[in-house]
């Protein structure tokens, strides 16, 4: 099973984390137990948003569009606390 999610910490920040886990079973086929762990995803969902950001102006402009169409967006998108470690 596999679950990507993200969870409140302690100090208020949300981080991302990715669950894996397996459930086993025993030959009647009950489940006996889960076994998994759980990794820190916060910095790979940060690339992701960052490479989204990039993409989305390179592609506005080489359509030409306006310089406030291609920045406002920006802007927004790196104004956003859960993907943005500078943000308070």
């Amino acid at each position: 099973m596999y679950l990507g999610i993200s969870v409140l910490t302690k100090s208020g920040k949300i981080r991302y984390i990715d669950d894996r886990t397996l459930i086993r079973r025993n030959k009647e086929g009950k489940i006996t137990y889960y076994q998994g762990i759980i990794v820190d995803i916060t910095e790979r969902k940060l690339a992701e948003e960052m490479v989204k950001g990039q993409n989305m102006v390179l592609g506005k402009l080489a359509s030409g569009a306006p310089l406030e169409e291609v920045l406002l967006p920006l802007i927004r998108s790196m104004e956003r606390s859960d993907l943005n470690p500078y943000a308070r």
